[in-house]
């Protein structure tokens, strides 16, 4: 029985062996639940991303159920805390598949720029996303890595033609599999072409703030893999959010970034060193304050440094 305010979304991979790889499946409900919560996070607030829950239901073979449903009312099922602030499960859906047909026409090419009448030219058609939160989805390295993997695997799957996401009768995208190589994250390599001393690798990482710059164009220093660096942050949004002090700071607070590190080749051992001087921070997607402990602070009035605020 369906629950409450919850949908069924449906992975079919349009198999006739009526078996799928492990592997394949996997990886595939890995990508459209880290798919649904960015999506919850972007429409809701990061503060909300875990009032929704996913579920897989076993059902027809070949196929997947993924219900949908608040995390409050699972939890409780008479006293619905979370009832008011209940996402709207139809917009996360919409934005799932936006993501999902956007890539596909992609054709496994990064977003262009935005176009001077707020249009996207993608593969000579023009694209209206109007929706600001379904292209920062788009941009989001969390999910992308996660369908990356998750139609590589699929692709071994010989017996896997297509993999259809459905919401109830409702077909929301059909991707045949000659498709699945647009989910692939390809590198950029125009730099490497002429330099293949040099790589350069854009991932995802938190990050731990220890002398933040409000205003300028000095680097941040930062705790990062257990190191002190600093960086150069080029997400002009997030600048301008700390300049007009929409974004504020605490001791121990976090990034969660899009970090760039260059690695150059050492030719005495043969392996790549990366840059301390070239750190980049491309992209900011929060905040995360660091908790405390308020009877710890009320005690030690060493803690009232937390309260500062940079």
């Amino acid at each position: 029985m369906q629950e409450k305010n919850s949908e069924i979304l449906t992975i079919d991979f349009g198999t006739e062996e009526h078996n799928v790889k492990a592997e394949a499946v996997a990886a595939m409900i890995q990508a459209i639940t880290r798919l649904i919560y960015e999506a919850n996070a972007e429409i809701n607030g990061e503060q909300n991303r875990d009032d929704i829950c996913v579920k897989v239901h076993a059902v027809a073979p070949g196929s997947l159920k993924v219900l949908l449903s608040i995390y409050g009312l699972l939890l409780f099922e008479n006293v619905p805390l979370l009832f008011e602030n209940a996402p709207k499960i139809s917009a996360l859906l919409s934005i799932c598949k936006d993501y999902l047909s956007v890539k596909k026409w992609l054709k496994g090419k990064p977003l262009p720029e935005k176009q001077a009448d707020g249009t996207y030219k993608i593969n000579e058609q023009t694209i209206n996303i109007n929706n600001v939160k379904t292209v920062n989805i788009i941009n989001n390295s969390y999910v992308n890595e996660k369908f990356d993997e998750a139609f590589q695997e699929t692709n071994k799957d010989t017996s896997v033609k297509e993999v259809t996401f459905s919401k109830e009768k409702e077909k929301l995208i059909q991707i045949p599999k000659d498709d699945f190589q647009y989910f692939e994250i390809k590198p950029d390599h125009t730099k490497q072409e002429n330099n293949k001393d040099r790589k350069e690798k854009n991932e995802r990482h938190e990050v731990t703030i220890h002398t933040p710059v409000l205003s300028g164009k000095a680097k941040w220093t930062v705790v990062f893999q257990e190191q002190q660096i600093k960086v150069t942050i080029i997400d002009k949004d997030f600048i301008e959010k700390v300049a007009s002090t929409l974004v504020r700071f605490g001791a121990g607070d976090k990034l969660d970034v899009d970090i760039l590190t260059i690695s150059n080749l050492d030719i005495s051992t043969g392996e790549y060193i990366i840059d301390p001087k070239e750190y980049k921070v491309t992209k900011v997607w929060k905040t995360i304050h660091k908790k405390i402990n308020l009877k710890d602070k009320d005690n030690d009035s060493h803690d009232e440094q937390q309260k500062r605020l940079f």
